[in-house]
């Protein structure tokens, strides 16, 4: 594996000269300015033994480091105190030296030397890229430069580091993303030597992230397992998510009904809306056979099985009209219009405001069956999926109502799934001790 050592190079040679001693490399860059290039590689005497008028001449770095021309390469900035333009040229010319090196190369970074934008650009790059970092230190007289003795001096930018992740994270949980954040805490924990108590923090994100993903896959039990031992972060959500859970795959609930709306609501945020307006079209048809399987049972319950009715199951004088929809065992298949209008039928409430809203109803569907993830071929777009939300979500909410559920809301997740109440007791943790 190669090494690049990359430094910034001002008006001192010594710390430079020696961080190359210190350092392995099998390439060095040079940062370094028109006015500071020659004390690279130019002619002559470019260097001195410091500022004063007494200080003695030296030859360039490359010189004193005994680097021939192969071992180097040169940066060199136009505007050495335009921030913007240093970080965006120090990037672009060490990826490109190090993709020439071979991948996997390793990257320092040595900000010592340079303007004061100079070291500032290459630590920005550095902390952004991850690569190590490190600074030259010694005694010092003054606070112009480093006397001498100067050794290197490993920087740790984990703080800095840590902001930005924290910062991506939240920004992620806005969007419900939390594959995202999972990915991005998992890497950096991959490569950071962390303290038990920063481990502790993270390995919370992640798993409050995990947990909301599983439960936006609908796997319940999953969920509650990961999120039940953070429950002080997520107490609000535990109750319907132990109810969720106690589901078997078999049973469908009022509750699942408005999970599956507060999960479109999540595909719209992220613009995935085909797949809101399945989970739509899902809920819809649900709310449906829930109360179809209530209303056969005769059962107050809101918890049931898929109702799978047989002929002999419905009302004597309608069973004639439903022989066309028998299968095996004189079992019904019903599809979503079917399943309200047998509940319109049997003089239900539910099916008695399908049978009121039904063109209404048709129209709201008839973009989800036109869409590439149900019938046909056309993308659903935000405006039809408002206009669905709009008529298929009052419905259902006003189906919650007539069946007395009282468990008709929708229940969102947080937006930074609790990463601020995360923060406020880190903070808290910290000055405690």
């Amino acid at each position: 594996m190669s090494i690049l050592f990359i430094c910034t190079v001002g008006g001192s040679c010594a710390p430079v000269v020696n961080a190359i001693r210190t350092n392995p490399h099998d390439c060095i860059l040079f940062i370094c300015s028109d006015k500071s290039e020659g004390t690279v590689d130019g002619s002559g005497t470019p260097c001195r033994t410091g500022r004063d008028e007494g200080s003695r001449p030296l030859p360039p770095i490359i010189v004193q480091a005994e680097l021939n021309k192969s071992r180097y390469k040169k940066c060199i900035l136009q505007d050495p105190d335009d921030l913007d333009g240093c970080y965006r040229r120090i990037k672009e010319k060490a990826v490109a030296v190090a993709a020439d090196l071979g991948a996997g190369t390793d990257i320092i970074a040595n900000y010592t030397g340079g303007t004061k934008t100079m070291t500032l650009a290459l630590g920005l790059v550095a902390v952004s890229e991850k690569w190590q970092l490190q600074v030259n230190t010694g005694p010092r007289q003054d606070l112009i430069k480093i006397t001498g003795g100067d050794v290197v001096v490993q920087m740790s930018s984990d703080g800095f580091q840590e902001d930005q992740l924290l910062e991506r994270a939240k920004e992620a949980a806005t969007r419900f993303d939390y594959v995202t954040i999972t990915t991005l805490v998992t890497g950096f924990l991959a490569r950071q030597t962390l303290p038990v108590s920063r481990r502790v923090f993270w390995n919370r994100v992640v798993n409050l992230a995990r947990g909301f993903h599983a439960w936006d896959l609908f796997e319940h039990g999953e969920a509650r397992d990961l999120l039940t031992p953070n429950g002080r972060y997520v107490s609000a959500y535990l109750p319907l998510l132990a109810r969720l859970s106690r589901l078997t795959r078999d049973q469908l609930s009022v509750e699942l009904v408005f999970d599956l709306l507060a999960n479109a609501k999540r595909r719209a945020a992220q613009g995935q809306y085909d797949n809101a307006a399945a989970r739509l079209y899902r809920a819809t048809e649900m709310i449906g056979q829930v109360e179809l399987g209530r209303t056969l049972a005769g059962e107050k319950s809101f918890i049931v099985d898929a109702p799978r009715p047989a002929l002999p199951d419905l009302p004597a004088d309608i069973r004639e009209q439903y022989v066309a929809f028998t299968r095996e065992n004189d079992r019904l298949l019903l599809g979503l219009r079917e399943t309200f209008l047998l509940l319109a039928k049997m003089h239900n409430p539910v099916g008695l405001l399908y049978q009121e809203n039904m063109n209404r109803m048709t129209s709201a569907l008839k973009n989800r069956n036109e869409s590439i993830l149900a019938h046909g071929t056309k993308p659903v777009d935000r405006v039809q999926y408002r206009s669905m939300v709009t008529e298929l979500q009052g419905f259902i909410i006003k189906a919650g109502e007539l069946m007395k559920s009282g468990r008709g809301e929708i229940t969102q997740f947080p937006l930074d799934i609790n990463i601020h109440k995360l923060v406020e007791d880190d903070v808290e943790n910290h000055e405690s001790h």
